[in-house]
């Protein structure tokens, strides 16, 4: 008596379970996952997607009379809104080596157009891995010495991030993303 064994049954089944499992995982981890957390321009999501326009235009206003200057690892990176529109491989592309792994040192210089040297300007950033927020750092102390407003960043490993912070100048605010 020679009975064969039909597999294809068993093996339909196991990827059906095997689907189920991921789905059944997927949803899970994104029903648990903190998306109110996102601050990304130092507001919750929920008030960037309503107010985005109004930051656009506020930028505007503000790079219409003002430049910034990220200067960092002998790299000199004009700041501004523009990088928001950018693909993370282009971005990363554009700013390889702005920061190093351990201890960086940054300066930030804000000039008027006639290019002087404003020194009232109130800056804080947001330093952080692009896929999680293992490196997340608030830089919100800047020293204002030699017409630069000079801070540290402690960089845990280099990979891709996500620099992005707001400049405010007396009324007029801007915000930049690296």
């Amino acid at each position: 008596m020679n009975k064969k064994i039909n597999l294809w049954p068993l093996l339909f089944i196991g990827i059906f379970g095997f689907t189920f499992f991921m789905i059944s995982w997927t949803i899970y981890k994104s029903s648990h996952a903190n998306l109110d957390a996102d601050d990304s321009f130092m507001q919750k999501y929920h008030d960037v997607d309503e107010k985005y326009n109004e930051m656009v235009l506020q930028s505007q206003k503000f790079w219409s009379k003002y430049r910034v200057v990220l200067l960092s690892n002998s790299k000199e990176i004009e700041l501004d809104f523009s990088d928001m529109h950018l693909r993370q491989a282009a971005k990363n592309k554009n700013h390889a080596d702005l920061f190093k792994s351990g201890k960086n040192d940054f300066d930030i210089v804000v000039y008027d157009k006639s290019s002087k040297v404003v020194q009232n300007a109130k800056i804080k950033a947001i330093f952080s891995s692009s896929t999680s927020d293992d490196q997340k750092q608030i830089v919100d102390k800047f020293v204002f010495k030699d017409d630069k407003y000079n801070s540290t960043l402690n960089v845990l490993q280099v990979g891709n991030f996500n620099f992005t912070g707001e400049v405010v100048v007396g009324d007029d605010k801007a915000y930049f993303f690296i």
